[in-house]
């Protein structure tokens, strides 16, 4: 039921390995399941660091420029 709903939430198709993998990943108290609450804090994990990945990448690019600048 869960490879179907992330299928139809996020248009991705899990093999059964990759669906372990994934409950592995997700499941905090390692139950063997994933509850909305283990799942909610894994994603919005992934999204701070994939903000936080891009606030960097840009800032990056900024002192990059600046020294471009400079040269």
């Amino acid at each position: 039921i869960f490879r179907e709903q992330v299928k139809r939430a996020f248009g991705v198709h899990l093999t059964k390995k990759e669906l372990g993998a994934m409950v592995h990943e997700i499941d905090l108290d390692k139950s063997g399941t994933i509850d909305g609450a283990e799942f909610l804090c894994y994603f919005f994990k992934l999204g701070r660091e994939t903000e936080s990945e891009i606030t960097e990448s840009a800032r990056f690019e900024r002192r990059r420029e600046g020294i471009l600048k400079e040269v």
